[in-house]
């Protein structure tokens, strides 16, 4: 049976009130939601919303952010992987492109690896600037892991990548300031993407 959800407006409000239920009520119904079975786009578009909270959706009281949180965040990531349609490969790179928290990208980024949908390279090439706009800011073993597993597993699944950003984000990991595992994990991903180049 399908979860009726109370739109997100009502959802803030009920949030500012305090005592009354919360995102991670919401998210522990949309939880139940996708794991009966139903991948409708109304759980997408709930998703979206608290994936994005504190961010693009922002309330405020007082001035002060009160929609901000990323495990909220980070377990929305999740379940839209656990999704796995289309519409949510879409709002995941909306994520991407907005999200600061490393935590919440690794999870978004495994999120699109369990998806596998890589349409005219557009998955690994937002996973790519995410990864390289962290690697000049502040390089991060775990995010720059699930970068690499996830490229990997697209590439697969495509037989093989064009995207110039990806030799370069490879590169980059492999000179960068990572630890050795990670280093050597994007050297071996080099020389198995150059494979592909001679099939």
């Amino acid at each position: 049976m399908k979860h009726r959800f109370i739109y997100p407006v009502i959802w803030v409000a009920l949030f500012l009130l305090s005592g009354l239920p919360t995102f991670a009520d919401e998210l522990d119904f949309i939880g139940e939601a996708i794991a009966g079975g139903d991948t409708s786009d109304d759980l997408r578009k709930e998703l979206e919303y608290i994936a994005l909270g504190g961010l693009t959706n922002q309330s405020r009281e007082n001035g002060r952010l009160t929609n901000n949180s990323p495990s909220d965040r980070a377990r929305a990531v999740v379940y839209l992987g656990d999704l796995g349609t289309a519409e949510a490969k879409t709002t995941l790179l909306k994520i991407l492109r907005t999200e600061v928290e490393p935590m919440v990208l690794t999870l978004a980024i495994k999120s699109l690896a369990r998806i596998g949908l890589n349409d005219k390279e557009e998955t690994t090439n937002t996973i790519a600037w995410v990864a390289i706009h962290f690697d000049n800011l502040n390089p991060d073993n775990l995010l720059a892991l699930s970068s690499l597993d996830a490229i990997e597993a697209l590439a697969k699944k495509s037989g093989g990548l064009k995207d110039p950003s990806i030799k370069d984000l490879l590169t980059r990991i492999s000179k960068g300031r990572y630890i050795k595992a990670v280093q050597a994990r994007a050297q071996r991903l080099l020389v198995d993407l150059r494979k592909y180049d001679t099939k």
